[in-house]
């Protein structure tokens, strides 16, 4: 599912095509029947939808743009799908929706237009509506005076569930307050905690509300499922960009398991792989760097994060000179409500590289762009602030099996069949990408 690329929530519902509309709704399908085949309640959001917005609504007022036949086809598609499969909750957004509320002080968590006809009397939702987070700048910049007032207008507006309120004692106060004067009615809340409490006995929750720890072993990390999680990460590989110059890359000796593969004459530094994280200190790049050390024992691994990108210009540029292949292992992954600070003193939000380490990764590009390939580990849209990369893979997650996922397929050691589930702005459109068979199994074949 496609979502804003300058924006930071991510995973939301948009689409360009009826094709794609398609994949997402059996998509939301399948995921709420398989949730709750498992225990678990399902909640779908942002309604009525947050994926073509420019703002993030945890930093600011999002608008939703469009007429409302555009929200009919576009936005809505997904709730209703998920409505039909029995989603447990939707959560709604602190989003202006001019086509659905005209006033431009009532984002839809606030709307009775939006929450209560829309949701509830048109598309027939009757599970639990929740609010996203009440302390979100989306909402309070409206309540900037009086933060307690907004938990009234909210569930007066039809939500049931109020999450984390900016200020939870005058949020009580004015709900205790609103029930006493009759502002809300009794019938209401007693309607809404029936609701809740039903939800809870449906999971067995008023018999048991623990989880057994000792069960924790058994049910999670299971093997089959590990192996089932490496699959779906492997498929998942996606080469966008190749310039036939530089992939697969070539091994030194053997790999864990004894394949055998192609020996290259020892040069020192013959790969130099670069890991971008926001921390060094983090765990971001270390399971790829064993996997490539694996492969190409003298592997030089340089990590840089923003503070330190800068001082280390130089010697990054010297090792990326004299190295046969470059690797650049990039770890953004969009966060919503976080915000990285640029060194030109703007604000950039999660989606990109902050200014010192995206001018690192230009200088890269510019000095051995032909022999650099760029590793998306999580954000697919990276590229879209380097235009001219050459080699360019995604991988739509930084988890282990992702980084492990990466690595085999920057070797050739599985077959890279991915697709861009989104279009990259002026990189490439939605469906593209560059098919490679497996170098093992060629070899394994005889071919």
């Amino acid at each position: 599912m496609e979502f804003f690329p300058r924006c930071g929530r991510q995973f939301q519902s948009r689409q360009s095509d009826h094709q794609h509309a398609v994949i997402r709704r059996r998509s939301a399908t399948a995921y709420i029947r398989g949730a709750r085949a498992n225990g678990m309640m399902v909640t779908i959001k942002h309604f009525p939808g947050h994926g073509d917005t420019a703002t993030d609504s945890h930093l600011s007022v999002a608008q939703v743009t469009g007429d409302r036949s555009r929200l009919q086809s576009v936005e809505l598609p997904p709730f209703r799908k998920g409505i039909e499969a029995g989603v447990d909750a939707v959560m709604v957004a602190h989003v202006t929706v001019p086509a659905l509320e005209p006033d431009p002080n009532r984002v839809a968590t606030t709307s009775s237009a939006i929450v209560t006809d829309l949701l509830k009397n048109q598309l027939g939702f009757k599970g639990i509506v929740v609010t996203d987070a009440l302390d979100m700048a989306g909402l309070t910049r409206l309540y900037a005076t009086n933060t307690g007032r907004a938990a009234v207008d909210v569930f007066k507006a039809g939500n049931e569930l109020l999450i984390i309120p900016a200020d939870m004692d005058a949020s009580y106060k004015a709900m205790l307050d609103a029930a006493h004067s009759g502002e809300i009615p009794q019938a209401q809340i007693d309607a809404a905690v029936l609701k809740l409490l039903k939800a809870k006995a449906s999971l067995g929750l008023h018999k048991a509300r623990l989880v057994d720890i000792e069960k924790l072993s058994t049910e999670v990390g299971k093997p089959e499922n590990v192996t089932l999680g490496q699959q779906i990460s492997d498929d998942a590989v996606t080469l966008v960009r190749d310039n036939g110059r530089l992939l697969p890359l070539k091994q030194m000796g053997t790999v864990k398991g004894g394949l055998p593969y192609q020996t290259v004459e020892e040069v020192r530094n013959n790969l130099v792989v670069v890991v971008f994280s926001e921390d060094v200190r983090t765990e971001a790049g270390r399971v790829l760097e064993r996997q490539i050390k694996a492969r190409v024992p003298d592997a030089n691994v340089i990590y840089v994060d923003p503070r330190i990108a800068g001082a280390m210009s130089d010697e990054v540029l010297k090792a990326v000179d004299q190295a046969q292949a470059v690797v650049a292992a990039v770890y953004v992954v969009p966060t919503a409500g976080r915000i990285a600070k640029a060194d030109a003193g703007g604000l950039k939000n999660s989606v990109g590289l902050a200014d010192a380490s995206g001018a690192l990764l230009q200088n890269i590009l510019d000095h051995a762009g032909q022999k650099t390939t760029v590793l998306a580990m999580g954000n697919p849209y990276l590229a879209q602030d380097f235009p001219a990369v050459q080699n360019y893979i995604c991988t739509f997650s930084n988890a282990t099996v992702s980084e492990i996922s990466a690595v085999k397929g920057l070797f050739g050691e599985i077959a890279i069949r991915g697709h861009l589930p989104v279009s990259i702005p002026n990189i490439a459109q939605r469906g593209a990408g560059i098919e490679r068979p497996s170098q093992v199994a060629q070899k394994g074949s005889g071919k």
